[in-house]
């Protein structure tokens, strides 16, 4: 008779730890997934009765932008090869140093810059791009002008929401890396 209830108690013990695996992978799959996008993309400066008036051109190449993406970004190193840009950080997991890299391609969309995620990687392990975005979403303070989209895989730089002195704004004309054109506008937005 002490067998039997001996054998009762291992299954329901394993029964139990079954339990909590399922639900803590639930857990997991449940707060990682994202929130729906409450920002339409639709509704940022769109009236087609403004007109901006250019003041001033600045014009960079792929190596100035370089320089000051890696003056800005804390913690992490940018590179431009080709068309893309590569943000490059690392982290100690088990006394082991992790590379991650993370590489984009830019387009301008309405004077915006739009990011759209090629890879992203942990070491030698490819990551989902929709994921990482979807985590560095919840996880970081970003600046109001720059929208994570994880469903689409692309980030989103708002210059249109960047003003100087409250009255200049920034639009960018051309960003193409490989032929070492990258240019911005300052100017004003006027109402007709």
């Amino acid at each position: 008779m002490k067998t039997t209830s001996h054998r009762w108690w291992k299954w329901l013990f394993l029964l139990l730890a079954s339990l909590n695996i399922i639900t803590a992978v639930f857990l997991f799959f449940w707060i990682s997934t994202e929130e729906p996008q409450h920002k339409m993309e639709n509704n940022r400066h769109t009236n087609e009765e403004e007109s901006f008036e250019e003041y001033l051109s600045i014009h960079m190449t792929s190596s100035q932008l370089e320089k000051l993406l890696n003056d800005e970004l804390e913690g992490m190193d940018a590179s431009i090869y080709d068309n893309h840009i590569r943000i490059s950080s690392s982290y100690q997991l088990l006394g082991r140093t992790i590379q991650i890299f993370m590489d984009f391609v830019p387009e301008i969309h309405n004077g915006n810059i739009v990011l759209n995620e090629t890879g992203f990687t942990a070491g030698n392990l490819p990551l989902s791009g929709s994921r990482v975005l979807s985590l560095m979403q919840q996880q970081s303070s970003l600046p109001s002008y720059i929208e994570i989209q994880s469903s689409r895989s692309r980030v989103l730089i708002h210059l249109d929401e960047l003003s100087i002195a409250d009255t200049y704004e920034v639009k960018a004309e051309m960003f193409n890396l490989e032929d070492d054109k990258i240019t911005f506008l300052l100017g004003k937005t006027e109402s007709q």
